[in-house]
């Protein structure tokens, strides 16, 4: 009887389209909020400094302020990103299934999210009580209202997946019996089955089949946090806490106004007149509008920190360009992912920030550290280029002549301004990054009002969302990956790895080899912000152990990231790129692999002349 009726039922919701009209209300809701929450939390982090440096007074809410209102907007732009269907999922393996097995797999993978997103709202709801008597330090808010922020956006997401599934499916009687079996079988499984040991082979077989089911990805790392906790025997309430906890840094908060500030760059003209100082100052070499997309990267990673909005914003100028020059579309799409999976080995890069964050080094030493390996890659890029420019007769553009170059200096020159801003302000210690990452986001505004006058108020609201919801797809991640990262660290991962890694050998050099391997391995499945979140906790006891520094191993971390951007089956940057200029996937993978064969071959002159990474930041003290 119950099968019956939920066949009934969910057919007549949605022909009503109640379900969808109550979601799709819900998410204008949202879309209202999100920008106001992000004006608030920017004017929040700019008062601090104003304290600090005009009014030499003490903000010190400023922090709990920034820290609530980031946890806030995190689950909110989670939310509608699960509404858009743009959380990052992996659809390779179903999308060649049959009609039939693809619908039953599908309708698991959907099913499995409906069961994580219940169990945030209902454990949510628990943590909530539980905490409903605390307070923060310095303000005294309520820690409930902060923690309400995962029940009540879990329920709005439960909500948004069934109008996602009655909307794409169009469920009949039959799949009631999918459904019924896939909750069932999940609450079995996290109430029945304990283990004693065999934690990690169950860790990584559950993701791994979430994951080919199509459950986006930071979903198939909670729903497989909550199932190893409950196999392991402890409190399922205890991932909401970390998922919550895990937020709780204002050092994150430079992720957000970051990625606003390149959102900002590129809706206005900014990153059209970069692209045009880069034409200039080297479009006269053979393959010049490659080289041009590269240079052009390098300046927009110094911006945005992301190399996905580097990819999407660049692609948008140059893909165009480069293919009505007679470049190859396959090729041009290939350099186009490449140069912008640049975005995350230049500062104020997301990913490094991330990393120094999980393992607890310095920020500035990271970035000062990231320069010269930044520079290899790049140069490495650009010899590919330049290589296949010659074989295949790729056009110079115009020959070099110092008045353009001036006047396209001057056309760009306060675009130029917010990377010296951004990393002056780091480097010199005068600003944290978060602190930076603000004035980046005022700056650029004051730039496309003021000066440039090529962008509206109207604008800016519609671009705080979309950045928002770019930005949650990393953060709500970023908080489910830390869930799970605690439990492998709570049933001694760290010791676990180490032993088998020592059983092989004791030679540094030939462990981080096999490190590489394993980071190689685990991206194949996920994308790079998850495995270092993962990953890192894991593995840096292991890394200091046998002395190898661990600012040198992030950007060997960082590099490797970068590869796993260019590939199939998560490579984000290939997949924007192919989207922008519409070329096949299978021809870009072919075009890029000279790309990631670069990337391999710098890679192993990093591992062999550790100085590459470590003399700058030695030169100033930093290590």
């Amino acid at each position: 009887m119950p099968l019956l009726s939920l066949a009934t039922v969910l057919p007549a919701l949605n022909r009503v389209g109640f379900i969808s009209g109550l979601s799709n209300g819900i998410d204008r809701i949202v879309a209202v909020l999100l920008p106001m929450l992000m004006t608030v939390l920017v004017l929040d982090v700019a008062a601090q400094l104003v304290c600090r440096y005009v009014l030499e007074l003490p903000f010190a809410e400023s922090e709990e302020i920034a820290t609530g209102l980031f946890i806030w907007i995190t689950f909110l732009g989670a939310s509608t990103g699960l509404r858009q269907r743009s959380h990052p999922a992996l659809a390779f393996l179903t999308d060649r299934l049959p009609k039939r097995t693809r619908r039953v797999v599908e309708l698991f993978g959907q099913s499995c999210s409906a069961y994580f997103l219940g169990f945030l709202a209902i454990q949510g709801t628990q943590a909530v009580i539980a905490t409903s008597a605390q307070t923060t330090a310095i303000l005294e808010m309520p820690i409930g209202f902060i923690n309400a922020s995962l029940p009540v956006v879990g329920a709005m997401m439960l909500l948004h997946q069934l109008a996602n599934t009655l909307e794409d499916m169009r469920p009949r009687w039959p799949d009631a019996l999918v459904i019924v079996a896939s909750l069932g079988g999940l609450a079995l499984l996290q109430n029945q089955l304990r283990l004693e040991s065999g934690i990690y082979d169950y860790i990584a077989l559950v993701v791994i089949v979430l994951l080919f089911v199509r459950v986006p990805i930071s979903i198939a790392l909670g729903l497989t946090t909550l199932l190893a906790i409950s196999a392991a025997g402890l409190r399922p309430i205890q991932e909401v806490y970390r998922m919550i906890g895990g937020l709780n840094n204002f050092t994150l908060l430079a992720i957000p106004f970051f990625m606003l500030t390149g959102a900002i760059m590129a809706a206005g003209s900014m990153a059209t007149r970069l692209t045009e100082f880069a034409n200039q100052l080297v479009g006269w070499m053979r393959g010049g509008l490659g080289m041009a997309d590269i240079l052009v990267s390098i300046i927009f990673a110094d911006i945005s920190g992301s190399a996905v909005a580097d990819t999407a914003a660049i692609g948008s100028v140059m893909l165009p360009n480069m293919i009505k020059r007679g470049y190859d579309r396959n090729f041009a799409t290939a350099l186009q992912a490449s140069a912008g999976s640049l975005g995350m080995q230049f500062p104020p890069s997301i990913t490094m920030i991330l990393y120094a964050w999980v393992a607890s080094v310095s920020v500035t030493a990271l970035f000062m550290a990231s320069f010269l390996p930044g520079l290899l890659v790049a140069g490495s890029f650009a010899l590919v280029t330049y290589v296949v420019a010659r074989r295949r007769g790729y056009p110079r553009e115009k020959g070099f002549r110092l008045k353009l170059l001036w006047q396209a200096f001057r056309g760009c020159f306060f675009a130029l301004i917010a990377p010296v801003i951004i990393l002056g302000g780091i480097i010199s210690g005068i600003m944290t990054p978060t602190e930076s990452g603000v004035v980046a986001v005022l700056y650029s505004l004051l730039v496309c009002f003021v000066i440039y006058r090529d962008l509206s108020p109207r604008a800016v609201g519609h671009l705080m969302v979309e950045a928002t919801v770019g930005v949650s797809r990393v953060t709500f991640l970023v908080s489910c990956a830390l869930a799970l990262s605690w439990i492998l660290i709570v049933k001694q991962g760290p010791q676990a790895l180490a032993a088998e890694l020592f059983a092989f050998s004791d030679n540094p050099l030939v462990i981080l080899l096999l490190i590489n391997l394993l980071i190689v391995v685990v991206h194949t499945v996920l994308e790079p912000a998850a495995t270092m979140l993962v990953l890192v906790p894991v593995l840096i006891p292991m890394i200091r152990q046998i002395g190898i520094d661990p600012i040198y191993f992030g950007i060997i971390f960082v590099v490797n990231s970068a590869m796993g951007m260019l590939l199939p089956p998560v490579g984000f940057c290939l997949y924007i790129a192919c989207g922008v200029s519409g070329a096949p996937l299978e021809g870009v993978t072919k075009a890029i692999l000279p790309f990631v064969g670069a990337i391999v071959l710098d890679l192993v002159l990093l591992v062999l002349f550790p100085d590459i990474v470590l003399v700058l930041p030695r030169f100033f003290g930093m290590l």
